[in-house]
């Protein structure tokens, strides 16, 4: 009898987290009075098996004391399939998939790279179901092959999947963790990685705390907070106030103008640092 609890995880099945303790604990409780009406879903080739699908309901079965069942899958495509059955159960936005194709990429960027031969990092043997291709193939093309596949399979712009690249590579802890939680979109979270991870923090830290609505208005507050308490210490009541007007006048113009301002803003403000710094 096969030990599904001892069966090593197929790369795909790391791709969507365990449910919460709370949500685990009433899947338990619904397994353990009307049973596992879902089976786990199992890889196996050539011998080899891996655990597929089914972590969440595994780990209620276990605490359920109910022996689990299980299903196995025949494919050629088990990343396309985990994803497809996920997103159905899941109710995920368009930032929560496009950091998902992002991790999308890797797996298919993996898989071609043992199609060609090699191995991804840490890995020892292909994850399985791998058709045989020409190993010459080009590099390059299978990058943007696994990107279009990427944003495709879960329903996103590849504008999208480069955002969230983006946001995972120069993102601050709380950028990256409002984003997978679906507070912040990505085409905000982008505006604001040129900001220090302090910076970045604070901006979160607003949202969050519903002091403003998006990353943007939070930017400019925060930026604000800093203008006006540098004016305050050079002479407070003639740049506050000149602050504080421009302040108002930034304010009302559209969101789109605001991002295009506050870029000019910056480099105009540094080419002063700089010539005062070089007098």
């Amino acid at each position: 009898m096969m030990d599904l609890y001892a069966l090593p995880e197929h790369p795909a099945a790391r791709l969507f987290p365990i449910v919460g303790e709370a949500e685990l604990r009433r899947l338990a409780e619904d397994i353990k009075a009307n049973g596992l009406r879902n089976p786990v879903i199992v890889l196996e080739v050539m011998g080899e098996r891996w655990l597929l699908d089914g972590r969440s309901r595994l780990r209620a079965c276990q605490l359920a004391g109910v022996e689990p069942t299980h299903r196995v899958w025949v494919g050629s495509d088990p990343i396309g399939y985990v994803t497809s059955v996920n997103l159905h159960r899941r109710h995920l936005d368009a930032t929560q998939r496009g950091l998902l194709a992002v991790e999308l990429v890797r797996l298919y960027e993996d898989e071609a790279k043992i199609r060609r031969g090699g191995r991804p990092k840490g890995q020892t043997k292909p994850p399985a179901n791998l058709p045989e291709v020409s190993r010459d193939r080009d590099q390059d093309r299978d990058q943007r092959e696994s990107r279009a596949k990427a944003a495709a399979q879960v329903g996103v712009s590849p504008r999208t999947v480069q955002n969230a690249r983006k946001v995972l590579a120069k993102g601050a802890p709380e950028v990256v963790a409002a984003a997978q939680a679906g507070k912040v979109a990505l085409g905000d979270a982008v505006q604001i990685l040129n900001q220090p991870a302090d910076v970045q923090a604070a901006i979160v830290a607003k949202v969050e705390a519903g002091e403003s609505k998006t990353l943007t208005a939070a930017l400019l507050e925060v930026t604000h907070e800093d203008d006006l308490g540098y004016a305050a210490e050079i002479e407070p009541e003639v740049h506050a106030e000149a602050v504080e007007a421009i302040w108002a006048a930034i304010v009302a113009l559209p969101r789109d103008q605001i991002s295009r301002l506050h870029e000019r803003l910056q480099t105009h403000l540094q080419g002063l640092i700089d010539m005062d710094g070089a007098s």
